[in-house]
Formats: C-alpha cells, structure tokens, sequence
C-alpha cells in the first residue's frame, strides 16, 4: 500500500473489518513476530551486535 493512497488504506480497513477471521489471524501473527524479534532476548543481541559493528568501525584507520 502506498503512503499516498489514504482511500486504499480505508478499503483494506473495511475488508478487515468485516473479515473477523482473517483480522484474528493477521492478530495473532502480528503477536508472534512481536514475541519473536522484540523479546529482551532478541533485544539484547541486536544491541550486541550494533555495539561491535560500531566498535569494529571506530577501531579502523580513516585514510584523509
């Protein structure tokens, strides 16, 4: 959907809405991905990951 398209995004909301089991599902997916990729778990390891990739880059000679 595109970001300019506001009647788009009211036809889908609509269709959603009268769509009891798809919205259900699209919920509960949604709340899988959520525990998935934004437990304390994950969290952690991507700030890890963030701060030796900066560490790692801070660490290289800049040629100038």
């Amino acid at each position: 959907m595109q970001p300019d398209e506001p009647q788009a995004l009211a036809d889908a909301l609509n269709a959603l809405a009268r769509d009891q089991e798809r919205a259900e599902a699209m919920g509960k997916a949604g709340r899988q991905r959520a525990i998935s990729e934004f437990d304390w778990a994950s969290i952690a390891l991507q700030t890890a990951k963030l701060y030796h990739a900066v560490a790692n880059s801070a660490a290289k000679p800049v040629d100038g």
